[in-house]
């Protein structure tokens, strides 16, 4: 592997690994051993930063380098998000003392969406890139 891509590989796609890496840690953690931080809100809100978090560095992985975002790219980072959120609230299954909730898996699906909006707004003011159709030439 050479050093550009080396360089690529720990600035790009890094962070979204070791993030979705976390995401699983986190949710292998039984419920008596999670420290209470007196956050009294429901955890709708922290699964929904979580995955917007994901869904960012998702977008950040897929359309960093392009000069343009396909609804294709999109359609993909969101399935990617969302089937990953589906599989860490099944995992959560068979985590002692966890369970697994419609609810959250929403707030995760949402943050997913959100975090990638969020990149293509950025993305869009620092490279003043189209959002375009997969049938659109030009």
């Amino acid at each position: 592997m050479g050093t550009n891509k080396l360089t690529r590989f720990f600035t790009v796609y890094f962070p979204a690994i070791l993030w979705a890496i976390l995401i699983f840690f986190a949710s292998s953690i039984p419920s008596y051993s999670i420290p209470s931080w007196g956050i009294t809100t429901k955890d709708f809100i922290l699964h929904f930063i979580e995955y917007s978090i994901f869904g960012f560095l998702l977008a950040r992985v897929f359309l960093h380098s392009q000069h343009r975002v396909s609804w294709r790219s999109c359609i993909l980072i969101t399935l990617i998000g969302i089937l990953y959120a589906a599989s860490d609230e099944f995992h959560q299954k068979f985590v002692e003392g966890r369970y697994s909730e419609f609810s959250d898996f929403i707030a995760d699906s949402v943050g997913v969406i959100f975090g990638l909006i969020i990149f293509t707004i950025l993305l869009q003011k620092q490279k003043n890139f189209n959002l375009r159709s997969p049938n659109h030439t030009g």
